[in-house]
């Protein structure tokens, strides 16, 4: 089995609010196609995904993948999300953090999501991050499937589930 986890970041400054970077900013995709799927193995893995959009006029993101086994019962973690790995299902925790997810403050209590395998789960969350005066702002989208076979265009299509925490940001 595959474990399949999408990340998609999406990075703007304070000068990229409003107007023209606004609406590229908009058109970012909230999933791709998985490329270069891994044949499959014997054992359970994680697909680990992440395209990261940081410059205007956010056409083409810096991509990363990596492939490494996974326990049953084991977590897996990306930004606020934790994934726990069961025989044939997920479950998908999000818990709110200062770190992952950025201001304003929201809820700790974490909001979780039972996801069967063969169905995916999208979370969508955003948060501001600043430092000496310089605020950065990030939208953070995860798409997870647990499955026996990767399809390039898995989470092309809507989610089975959909879980978000957005934010207004100033």
């Amino acid at each position: 089995m595959f474990l399949i986890v999408q990340t998609i970041v999406t990075e703007w400054g304070k000068a990229a609010r409003g107007g023209k970077a606004a609406s590229m900013r908009s058109r970012v995709p909230e999933a791709l196609p998985i490329p270069d799927a891994p044949e499959p193995v014997k054992a359970m893995c994680v697909y680990q995904q992440t395209a990261k959009y940081t410059h205007i006029p956010y056409n083409e993101p810096h991509l990363t993948s990596e492939v490494y086994p996974i326990r049953p019962a084991q977590r897996h973690q990306s930004g606020c999300v934790q994934i726990h790995v069961k025989a044939d299902e997920l479950t998908v925790t999000y818990v709110y953090g200062i770190y992952c997810a950025g201001a304003p403050q929201r809820s700790a209590f974490p909001k979780i999501m039972p996801v069967r395998a063969g169905k995916t789960a999208r979370v969508v969350y955003n948060g501001r991050f600043g430092f000496a005066n310089q605020w950065r702002y990030r939208k953070t989208a995860v798409n997870i499937i647990l499955t026996e076979k990767v399809e390039r265009s898995v989470f092309l299509s809507e989610p089975d589930h959909i879980m978000q925490d957005i934010a207004h940001l100033r």
